[in-house]
């Protein structure tokens, strides 16, 4: 087994391993990751996709922010919404939402849209750019749960 600079066990492509071997980076077969590593002065913090709320840019960081709170990462926005395409819509061009987590799609003002999220108490803004794909998005998903699907 080979050790990180920081004494933590990685596996062949230098992925910090956890307890049970698992890697924490990209897994090799395509598939995505269940769970995003981000360094913080805690050590390696993970943070599971699936209580991911929403992801936010600001310059060159990235924000989740989940059930727990938030946590910064690395990783751009781009690489994230093209590893969990199906699970995450881009909203704007700094933000993307965990399509689980949406309650609802209101006008904020005119020719201006934002998102209600579950768990979050404030409205992420949505781009007239990518408003009509949230919409039809929306109504995709609301028509697949009025079907029972």
């Amino acid at each position: 087994m080979n050790y990180s600079g920081k004494g933590l066990p990685t596996g062949r492509r230098g992925d910090v391993l956890l307890p049970a071997g698992e890697p924490v980076g990209r897994p090799d077969d395509g598939t995505a990751r269940s769970r995003i590593a981000a360094r913080s002065m805690r050590g390696i913090e993970l943070v599971p996709v699936l209580d991911v709320r929403c992801f936010l840019a600001h310059q060159k960081y990235v924000t989740a922010f989940h059930g727990k709170g938030e946590t910064i990462i690395t990783e751009s926005l781009r690489d994230l919404e093209a590893e969990f395409a199906d699970a995450f819509l881009r909203v704007h061009r700094n933000a993307l939402v965990s399509v689980g987590f949406i309650e609802g799609f209101e006008r904020a003002a005119p020719r201006r849209h934002r998102l209600r999220l579950a768990g979050v108490d404030w409205h992420v803004p949505v781009s007239r750019r990518h408003a009509p794909a949230v919409r039809r998005r929306i109504e995709a998903l609301a028509g697949s749960i009025r079907r029972g699907v």
